[in-house]
């Protein structure tokens, strides 16, 4: 009935209006309803798990009178919608027990619980919910939302790194900044000084008069970073269809690097 209101089939509720619709909240009326429906016919769609070409003949004619009969109903449907008719916005309105509007997202949300095994809710239960959303869609995350827009839409311009900006929103303390973001963090080779600990043998000769470890038995490790200044954005490409073999020749030849493990580091995180 909802999408009926919006198309101009059924005249929207007015506000005190406790008989509208009444008939479709009673059961005898949906029973009979369900009664004279009668459900297609099941069509083996052409695609299964082993891909389309191993997918079963399917009756192309069969489908098309699918199709057929859909557009049929629909065109009957619209022949009760005048031709100036402009669609209805269904403005939601969860205070309003009559208008059917918490008892769809009920209905819909049941569905779901039932796809996944979860705990159905209860109308109640959904009206309280959808009361706290409704809250947070219109403050924070309408707020975040179209400054996540301001932002894509520079990068649709191409605009340069400096017009892109981050931003701070504190709607508690009706505070709002923006600063110009910082450049990604550029990766160079360095060397890391290893300072032998207190437990490992080292020659007297090896302390200094203060006690401390010199730097010629201090080890020193390069990790070098590969290309130099790259960024975590940067990338190379190379042909998708490689073992990992082949992928390791790759790197020796294009970019004289020697594969030794399978790890990825990210500055100093090892994901493996």
């Amino acid at each position: 009935c909802l999408f009926a209101v919006t198309v101009g089939l059924i005249p929207p509720k007015q506000e005190e209006d406790s008989q509208w619709l009444h008939e479709y909240r009673d059961k005898a009326w949906i029973v009979s309803v369900v009664e004279g429906l009668s459900p297609p016919a099941y069509v083996q769609a052409p695609v299964n798990s082993d891909g389309i070409d191993n997918a079963p003949h399917v009756d192309k004619e069969a489908l098309e009178g699918v199709l057929a009969a859909l557009c049929s109903d629909l065109k009957s449907a619209a022949e009760g919608i005048a031709p100036d008719s402009v669609f209805e916005p269904a403005d939601f309105e969860k205070d309003d027990d009559l208008n059917f509007h918490i008892s769809f997202i009920t209905a819909a949300a049941n569905l779901r619980c039932d796809n996944y095994s979860i705990k159905r809710s209860d109308f109640h239960a959904c009206k309280v919910i959808a009361g706290k959303i409704i809250a947070a869609i219109a403050t924070t995350t309408a707020a975040v939302c179209g400054l996540v827009m301001l932002e894509l839409f520079k990068l649709q311009l191409t605009k340069d790194t400096e017009a892109f900006m981050n931003r701070a929103i504190g709607l508690s303390g009706y505070m709002y900044t923006s600063f110009t973001a910082e450049p990604p963090y550029r990766l160079a080779t360095a060397t890391e000084t290893v300072t032998p600990g207190p437990d490992e043998a080292l020659p007297a000769e090896a302390y200094s008069e203060q006690g401390t470890v010199k730097e010629e038995y201090k080890e020193k490790i390069v990790h070098r970073a590969y290309p130099e200044k790259h960024t975590i954005w940067d990338k190379l490409e190379c042909p998708g269809s490689l073992t990992l073999k082949e992928f390791s020749q790759w790197l020796r030849d294009e970019h004289g690097l020697q594969l030794r493990n399978w790890d990825f580091i990210y500055g100093t995180k090892t994901v493996k």
